[in-house]
């Protein structure tokens, strides 16, 4: 996302980001989103944020994954084009009983489980010390 951004942060064009460069954008960034100027951001002002950003980023992220998917060069994806499904690659471990379906609770514990190790490899990813 950096590298998306980046020449839009280096206002003095030199090809680099100073720490004043980053914090004016984060503060731009935050009074865009501040839609009352309340100085504070609701959930309302963060989603819209997010989404905006999102839409923004569509279009160039689409072609992408067309360019890269599309075998038979036709600007169209096929089914057999499109990755499968985070389910379909990962079946026999969600299917933690092996009876050949993923139930509601066990598709519920994989989630729990990913949620759990993000939160570890956050914690051990790296110290100030």
């Amino acid at each position: 996302m950096l590298l998306e951004m980046f020449d839009g942060i280096d206002t003095d064009a030199d090809g680099k980001l100073t720490e004043a460069e980053l914090e004016a954008h984060r503060a731009a960034m935050f009074t865009a989103a501040d839609a009352n100027s309340d100085g504070m951001l609701s959930a309302d002002e963060v989603a819209a944020q997010h989404l905006a950003r999102f839409t923004e980023s569509l279009p160039d992220r689409t072609a992408r994954m067309i360019e890269n998917r599309d075998n038979n060069g036709d600007g169209s994806l096929s089914l057999d084009e499109v990755d499968e499904g985070p389910g379909q690659r990962h079946f026999a471990r969600l299917d933690s009983d092996n009876d050949g379906a993923i139930s509601k609770a066990e598709a519920e514990a994989a989630m729990e489980n990913m949620g759990k190790r993000k939160h570890r490899k956050g914690m051990m990813g790296g110290s100030d010390n």
